[in-house]
């Protein structure tokens, strides 16, 4: 294997303010993805996608490495101790949350883009997890998180949240949330 020289997609984040823009997420993901692919194709599985393992070119070509975790996907699901990240392993990689498949390192990689569009590390999947069980065991409990569009996503049966954003920034400002009954609160 021939040495490249760069720095890997968290060296690159923590070296320019912890965000990429749009140009650079595409020029990164997609290359990332189509490789992606031709592992899934090959009846691979990565299972360790995070931003310390896309590696960028000094020509700035993404490279996905760290195949450490690699398994088949014929043999993914028997008792492997596999190594895992928390916030970017998928539910389904911790042990006994169901069968492995290409859809743990689509998960990956939506946790990575998260890291990139938002500069924030995600939740490991477990908490959100736990936090789904409750919110469907306490109903009484709003949902009243910092991401509205994913509370809305959780049920349609649970408090809807409207989030009012900055024009400037897109980012929440003032959250309000809406009962089934149609009482608002804020959050």
């Amino acid at each position: 294997m021939e040495y490249e020289e760069g720095e890997s997609l968290s060296g690159f984040l923590a070296r320019h303010g912890g965000f990429l823009s749009e140009p650079l997420l595409l020029n990164v993901f997609l290359p990332v993805l189509n490789g992606l692919q031709a592992v899934h194709d090959a009846g691979l599985l990565h299972l360790d996608i995070k931003p310390d393992n896309i590696y960028l070119r000094r020509n700035g070509v993404p490279m996905l490495i760290d195949f450490g975790s690699t398994r088949q996907r014929s043999t993914a699901n028997r008792s492997q101790k596999v190594a895992l990240t928390p916030g970017y392993a998928a539910l389904e990689q911790y042990p006994g949350h169901g069968d492995l498949g290409p859809g743990a390192d689509v998960y990956s990689m939506g946790a990575t883009l998260y890291r990139c569009i938002t500069g924030q590390e995600p939740v490991d999947a477990r908490e959100r997890e736990n936090g789904l069980k409750k919110l469907h065991m306490d109903r009484s409990c709003p949902p009243c998180v910092s991401n509205a569009r994913t509370t809305a996503a959780i049920s349609a049966n649970v408090w809807m949240p409207r989030c009012n954003s900055s024009p400037k920034t897109g980012r929440s400002r003032h959250l309000r949330c809406k009962r089934p009954d149609g009482q608002e609160h804020a959050c």
